[in-house]
């Protein structure tokens, strides 16, 4: 359901569940992974929201989970044992796979962004295009409405005869031109007189 709104409970439910991991050693991603089988999401679009909102929203408390979690490990730590340098070595290295993690999904977010802008950019060439093209279309079909009006009107002016066979005949523009020079003349002739 890609594009689908998060709600203030989803927010909740991400917010607690990342926060619970945190505190209890655990990595952030597989937070993620248990926020998006609960809600159908995936686990990029749970760490993105994470990452853009819910995190601001709970700075103060996303502190304190790592604070109880460093107060933690150091509680169950048994001092200068190889046992204690093992973990402390095993959390540092979660730690850095979860940071490259994030690096990496951070950079195919921008390339999916990047990739969304350059589609955005062809798609409005295209539209603007395609809008000169649906103009042009428009003037000529208004062109040819008024042609096609234009000749209606004039072949409606021209009447039907019929000759000594019974044939339609139809009056050329010759008729009319007669009935022009016969105008003309006349007005030909009051000039003559005046």
């Amino acid at each position: 359901m890609k594009g689908r709104s998060w709600t203030k409970k989803e927010d909740q439910i991400l917010a607690e569940t990342v926060l619970r991991h945190i505190r209890e050693g655990s990595t952030q991603l597989e937070a993620f992974e248990e926020v998006a089988r609960k809600l159908g999401r995936t686990p990029g679009a749970c760490g993105f929201r994470w990452n853009a909102v819910v995190r601001r929203k709970e700075e103060e408390n996303f502190l304190k989970a790592k604070k109880q979690r460093l107060a933690k490990h150091l509680k169950n730590r048994r001092p200068d044992t190889v046992d204690s340098l093992k973990q402390l070595i095993q959390m540092l290295r979660r730690h850095e796979k979860e940071f490259h993690a994030l690096v990496n999904h951070v950079n195919e977010l921008e390339k999916q962004l990047e990739e969304k802008e350059r589609e955005y950019k062809r798609l409005a060439e295209e539209n603007r295009r395609l809008t000169e093209q649906l103009d042009t279309v428009d003037r000529l079909r208004e062109l040819l409405t008024e042609r096609y009006s234009e000749l209606f009107q004039l072949l409606r002016s021209v009447r039907p005869s019929k000759d000594s066979e019974g044939d339609a005949v139809v009056h050329t523009i010759s008729s009319a031109a007669e009935s022009s020079e016969e105008k003309t003349d006349a007005d030909t002739g009051e000039e003559k007189r005046t």
